[in-house]
């Protein structure tokens, strides 16, 4: 009886590693095909400049003919040199079509960088919010929250945004973590936006020197954080036109 008993426990145990090993295999699996359908997307529609590292010119050029031949919800591109922001940015009918879903259509959880419905997808208004999510392989908006240390904000202290309309240098001003009820998330009017500032100003975890009341508009990039339940660290940048 002991025999049968112990035997059937390392059936069981064995049941339970080989589950959990297929779990963890499908999971992989499923981050390896969003990292890869990305790197193919940017490989396609990407091409990198010389003058990569110079604030005053734009690093990278996008075909965003290409881009919108295959998808048309695409509004952008986001780049941060030496770090995994590499993407297409898409503007969906609404706020959860591309949560788990691929620029090319496919579903999957790594989903697409995508503008809030009610910003306008030129950045014409006030705020303009691109949300991520934060994947535990550091893709999307994985590397967000390492804003939360001074000294990466020191190497990374702006990202790119490329649209058909223009090119931008986004200049971070904010780091910080918020519910997912925060005031930034229905800010889209210039008073809204400095009234974030203001309240946000003692909250950020790094410090750019920028005198808000000089700030007209604003690009936040919304990801999702696990200091309480549904805490978000949201970045903040003011946008710079720069066509060269």
């Amino acid at each position: 009886m002991k025999k049968f008993l112990y035997r059937l426990l390392m059936l069981i145990c064995i049941g339970v590693i080989a589950f959990s090993g297929a779990q963890l295999v499908r999971i992989y699996l499923k981050y390896k095909k969003g990292t890869d359908t990305y790197k193919q997307t940017a490989a396609k529609a990407v091409t990198t400049k010389k003058s990569d590292g110079d604030r005053d010119h734009v690093p990278i050029t996008v075909d965003f003919d290409k881009l919108r031949a295959e998808n048309p919800d695409v509004v952008g591109w986001l780049y941060c040199k030496g770090t995994p922001i590499n993407y297409p940015v898409v503007q969906g009918k609404d706020n959860s079509e591309y949560l788990h879903k691929l620029v090319n259509g496919t579903k999957n959880f790594s989903g697409t960088l995508f503008v809030d419905v009610n910003s306008p997808k030129d950045l014409s208004g006030p705020n303009t919010i691109i949300y991520g999510h934060a994947m535990k392989n550091g893709s999307m908006f994985g590397t967000l929250a390492h804003y939360r240390k001074a000294d990466y904000y020191q190497a990374h202290p702006y990202l790119w945004y490329l649209t058909p309309e223009g090119n931008y240098r986004l200049d971070l001003i904010r780091g910080y973590t918020a519910p997912a009820d925060s005031l930034i998330y229905s800010a889209f009017d210039l008073a809204k936006v400095q009234a974030v500032l203001a309240n946000t100003a003692s909250e950020s975890t790094f410090d750019a020197g920028i005198d808000r009341l000089t700030v007209s508009k604003i690009v936040t990039l919304s990801t999702c954080a696990y200091d309480y339940d549904d805490a978000r660290y949201i970045v903040i940048a003011v946008p710079t036109r720069v066509d060269q």
